[in-house]
């Protein structure tokens, strides 16, 4: 089965461009997972010149003096990706498989979207008024509608956007977690078990959005009393920064590849991240690949991410997190098996064999396969 995937190959703001850089770079290597597909992304540079030009549309109605813009007629032009004949003609294409934005055209080839819910109180934090929330909510069920699949990365994720645009929609909907080639197992995690002197890691660009200042002031007083533990801060701290104190068992680091960011959750023994708001949250998986046990707060995709296999905070007060750290601390014995647990987890559910051999299983089912 060949699969055409509608994405900006060239994009500006690559740093930022995680969606555009999901499409392009990370669903064509599912096909070096699962052989029977073959993904192909979209090498237009016109296409590419169009979507970096509305991507720039959509930022320059950040400032005030556009905000006279509708969002919703932004928000469609942003999301709507273009698609010409010279992408799909002629090469054999069983399906497009779109993330996110939806194909202009799709030249009668049925289209698998992943996608998800509008978050209307995130959206009115960031000044998204709720009228425009509803019309962004409105051109998403008029795209599911035309979806002759629906793939959503998390069940919470399918029920609100089942909630908001339909229940006729659930049964052409299926769940299929992020595709996170590369991560593959840990080495044998019982070594740093062995070890009582605990390792805590925080990783998070955005440190305000991440919850770093609230995992300073929570870890502080126990790194005073415990000089044995440590914490690896790793942030560039975009968006606002956070005060570090100059603790000889805080190290701080501004930038990590994806492979020392693994090679730190390897040696780690939890996860602290805290987040304001997390949509899902990579890291996660990361660390559980690694039998690193991740903190975070107590939300409805966090909790069906990490299970039984996460420590689960109610929210972002930092004596609250202190106090499941400490009980962590104080049972290593349940801490390891969380983390052996969330091992297997991830092996049978997160796994980038596992999740490239979903996509073919509903794939092939939308086609009749």
């Amino acid at each position: 089965m060949k699969l055409f995937v509608p994405a900006a190959h060239r994009f500006v703001r690559q740093r930022t461009n995680t969606d555009w850089r999901y499409a392009a770079r990370l669903l064509p290597k599912i096909s070096d997972y699962c052989p029977e597909l073959t993904v192909t992304a979209q090498n237009n540079v016109v296409a590419d010149a169009m979507i970096n030009a509305r991507y720039g549309l959509s930022i320059l109605r950040g400032f005030r003096a556009l905000r006279a813009i509708p969002l919703s007629w932004t928000y469609s032009l942003e999301q709507d990706s273009p698609v010409f004949a010279s992408d799909i003609r002629g090469r054999g294409f069983n399906a497009i498989l779109a993330y996110e934005r939806f194909p202009s055209r799709t030249f009668d080839l049925p289209v698998a979207w992943i996608t998800g819910p509008t978050h209307v109180a995130r959206k009115q934090e960031e000044g998204t008024a709720q009228t425009e929330s509803g019309r962004i909510i409105e051109w998403k069920r008029a795209k599911a509608e035309q979806a002759e699949r629906l793939i959503f990365t998390t069940q919470s994720a399918r029920e609100l956007f089942v909630q908001q645009s339909g229940e006729h929609l659930r049964g052409k909907s299926s769940v299929i977690p992020f595709f996170l080639p590369g991560i593959g197992d840990g080495d044998d995690i019982s070594k740093k078990w062995e070890n009582p002197a605990l390792r805590f890691v925080f990783v998070g660009r955005q440190a305000l959005r991440k919850g770093l200042a609230q995992t300073v002031a929570a870890m502080t007083p126990l790194l005073e009393a415990h000089p044995e533990l440590s914490l690896t801060i790793i942030s560039s701290q975009d968006g606002g920064s956070v005060t570090i104190p100059a603790l000889p068992n805080i190290l701080v680091r501004q930038e990590a590849t994806r492979d020392e960011v693994l090679a730190l959750l390897q040696q780690s023994h939890i996860l602290l991240m805290p987040s304001t708001w997390e949509s899902y949250g990579f890291v996660y998986i990361e660390a559980m690949s690694r039998g690193c046990v991740p903190l975070a707060v107590d939300r409805p995709v966090q909790r069906e991410l990490l299970g039984q296999h996460g420590l689960l905070v109610g929210s972002q007060d930092p004596e609250e997190i202190r106090a499941v750290i400490r009980d962590a601390m104080g049972d290593v014995a349940r801490l390891k098996r969380m983390a052996e647990t969330g091992l297997e987890d991830f092996r049978m559910r997160f796994a980038p064999g596992a999740v490239a051999g979903e996509f073919r299983r509903v794939i092939g089912e939308m086609l009749g396969e």
